[in-house]
């Protein structure tokens, strides 16, 4: 018996792994196809988290019956291929939102992160996209302090002008990311580009950051799904767009 649990062909010292047993006289297995199973003790993780995969069971359920188009490397939803690097499980947890009390900043009473934190959080978002996973609180914490102590950060959370790229860098520098991050352009550009900031004005004309893609269409809004609501014709009162090289 082997170590796996399955039984070996006493002559031809080959185990069966769970297809026919082969064929003393040929040396292989006959070619019918084998019978597609896995031990009871191995149970698949799906969605339900509880259905087994095993002989005669639909493979596929766990990708909506698309294992061409969608993926599920955490056994908690499909999700488009396209997202996800070839042969990378992709975390699922959501970004930590500026709002989080988590990595909040207090002063006088008062999250400063939550109210002016946007573009501090945004320009970690680019970040985030660059290494492919949210970073955890105590990262952005640890990055916060980093970037406080060098002057590119306010004590209210607010980014020194013109330190957007030098808040990006000192991120990748901490996780040990060998990018590095240059600003191409303050204001609309159709050139070439990595990411972008995107900033508006708020219907209380305040203003506020998100995290853009090459094009300055959103990616993530570090506030929630609950959008701020914008004034009329402010949604992209100005841009930032960044240029992220490998070193």
């Amino acid at each position: 018996m082997h170590s796996s649990g399955e039984f070996k062909h006493h002559e031809t010292k080959k185990g069966a792994g769970g297809s026919a047993h082969p064929d003393p006289n040929r040396g292989r297995r006959p070619q019918h196809p084998p019978r597609r199973t896995v031990p009871d003790c191995l149970i698949a993780v799906n969605r339900s988290r509880t259905r087994r995969r095993s002989g005669g069971s639909n493979w596929y359920a766990y990708v909506n019956n698309d294992p061409v188009n969608f993926v599920d490397p955490w056994g908690l939803s499909p999700s488009d291929a396209g997202s996800a690097s070839a042969g990378v499980a992709q975390d699922p947890t959501p970004r930590i939102l500026q709002t989080d009390p988590r990595i909040g900043v207090w002063q006088n009473g008062k999250n400063v992160m939550a109210s002016n934190g946007c573009f501090f959080r945004a320009d970690l978002g680019v970040v985030e996209s660059e290494i492919e996973r949210p970073m955890a609180a105590g990262e952005i914490n640890v990055i916060r302090a980093l970037t406080q102590a060098s002057g590119l950060v306010n004590p209210d959370m607010s980014v020194v002008e013109g330190r957007a790229a030098d808040v990006v860098n000192a991120a990748f520098q901490y996780l040990g990311v060998a990018k590095t991050a240059s600003v191409v352009a303050y204001g609309p550009y159709s050139g070439p580009a990595d990411a972008s900031l995107i900033i508006g004005l708020t219907v209380n004309d305040n203003p506020h950051t998100r995290q853009g893609n090459a094009q300055g269409k959103e990616v993530w809004d570090p506030y929630g799904p609950q959008k701020i609501q914008f004034a009329a014709g402010a949604e992209a009162l100005n841009y930032v767009f960044f240029e992220i090289e490998d070193n």
